[in-house]
């Protein structure tokens, strides 16, 4: 293990320098409408972009298509069938709902270059450093602001040419995890020469109550989002980590979890997550009654009956909510703890229930939620992304990619999730407060893992 290293993040973005801003859109002019989102959207206004960085190996001879050029047309060619990314997001009060604004304004598309050399990165891990935080737009940004783009793409080179980083700024109004990834992927396939393989169902009145598999009718909603109160996004003070579990590990952990609860239905991704909380919650030194969550998203595209194609591109999903005390946590092994996530998630298998959460105020629910994470009275682990999305099938033209990381991370209680480059592992990204903690976290005995 190495040493620990602090990232104050009072220089995120010091060592990054922008060179261009442009804009592309889309290669010929697309529909010109206002395309209406129902809650499942709308809820996102408030949380603003998800940003990840990609990092690429310096194309060679067997990776001539890569240029600045071939990006950008590529994406022109995306966006004619992902053409609301191009819009803008407005409030249209005659009709009430929040609303993008198809008008081919176009994506952002910024160059930059790192005062740093790529096969330094490469050798060391691709650990989170202070100017990842430079390597994507919209670092600090909380909400949206207003007339942004919908998705910020950022090409980053390094000063030894060794290679380049893609960072993205994606708008959560108009992506979850699933639609991201796949926009990616489709720009990958455009970048190519092969055009997008499979084009999106843009009609998000699927899943407005109202309209469910019955009408395309788009009803008037009573009132517009609440502003969601989030904590600012300050410079991040404390230590990243990277944990990577290996295939191997990470099927260990699958078997101890199964064996332990005698749930077969128990995933890897909750096998190695119940462990992670687990050792989290030990690093802490908690009180044994402090209320403990674990929070994730759950995909609801092949749960919906009729399911949703693959291709539905919008928020498909529903927050899992996973409770227990530290002394739960400290107690049970990671079959029980695995079993807790897992049986949280059957609640997505019940059709009225979807149908009642179609109908709700999220922002009302999800502020309370953050009430009580700021008043400490429990303390919440949020995950993003998943071990599932294909992370690393986003060839631009260079290949696979060689890592993926966020930009930074805000708090101790988020965590990011992606599959690793070798076919079954998992990464996670944390952050910790202190240097206390990271020491506790570390000299914890866990599975074989490199962090």
């Amino acid at each position: 293990m190495s040493a620990p290293s602090s990232s104050p993040g009072a220089s995120a973005s010091g060592s990054v320098q922008i060179l261009d801003i442009s804009y592309v859109k889309p290669s010929h002019p697309t529909q010109s409408l206002h395309f209406y989102l129902p809650s499942a959207d709308t809820f996102f206004k408030s949380i603003g972009y998800v940003r990840d960085v990609l990092f690429y190996s310096a194309p060679g001879d067997e990776n001539p298509s890569f240029s600045i050029p071939a990006l950008k047309h590529g994406l022109s060619t995306a966006l004619v069938d992902f053409y609301p990314v191009a819009g803008r997001l407005f409030e249209d009060f005659a009709a009430g709902s929040l609303t993008i604004d198809c008008n081919d304004a176009g994506i952002e598309f910024v160059e930059a270059i790192a005062d740093y050399d790529f096969c330094e990165l490469e050798k060391k891990g691709f650990p989170i450093l202070d100017f990842y935080g430079g390597l994507t737009r919209f670092s600090h940004v909380v909400g949206h602001p207003p007339d942004a783009p919908l998705l910020s793409i950022q090409v980053t080179h390094f000063r030894d040419g060794g290679g380049v980083a893609i960072g993205f700024a994606a708008s959560h109004v108009v992506f979850d995890g699933h639609s991201l990834w796949y926009f990616l992927n489709s720009w990958g396939q455009c970048c190519r020469g092969q055009g997008v393989s499979t084009p999106p169902l843009l009609v998000r009145a699927l899943l407005k109550h109202a309209c469910w598999l019955n009408s395309s009718e788009v009803p008037k909603v009573d009132s517009f989002p609440m502003n969601i109160v989030l904590p600012t996004h300050g410079p991040a003070k404390g230590y990243h980590r990277v944990m990577h579990f290996s295939s191997n590990v990470v099927q260990q952990l699958k078997e101890t979890a199964v064996e332990e609860s005698g749930n077969k239905s128990i995933s890897s991704f909750q096998a190695v997550m119940a462990c992670v909380w687990k050792r989290i919650t030990a690093a802490q030194d908690l009180q044994p009654d402090q209320k403990m969550c674990i929070n994730f998203a759950g995909d609801v595209r092949q749960r919906l009956r009729p399911s949703l194609t693959k291709a539905y591109f919008g928020n498909a999903v529903e927050p899992v909510y996973v409770y227990a005390t530290a002394a739960d946590l400290s107690k049970e092994g990671i079959g029980t703890v695995a079993t807790r996530m897992n049986e949280s998630l059957k609640v997505l298998e019940d059709q009225a229930f979807l149908m009642e959460r179609l109908k709700i105020n999220r922002e009302e629910e999800f502020q309370a939620v953050l009430d009580e994470a700021m008043k400490g009275s429990t303390k919440f682990l949020f995950l993003t992304h998943g071990s599932k999305f294909p992370v690393y099938d986003v060839d631009v033209g260079m290949g696979r990619p060689v890592a993926v990381r966020p930009p930074t991370i805000y708090s101790d209680g988020i965590v990011y999730v992606y599959p690793s480059r070798e076919r079954g592992g998992i990464d996670i990204c944390v952050f910790f407060a202190s240097l206390q903690i990271l020491n506790a976290f570390l000299a914890i005995p866990a599975p074989c893992m490199d962090i």
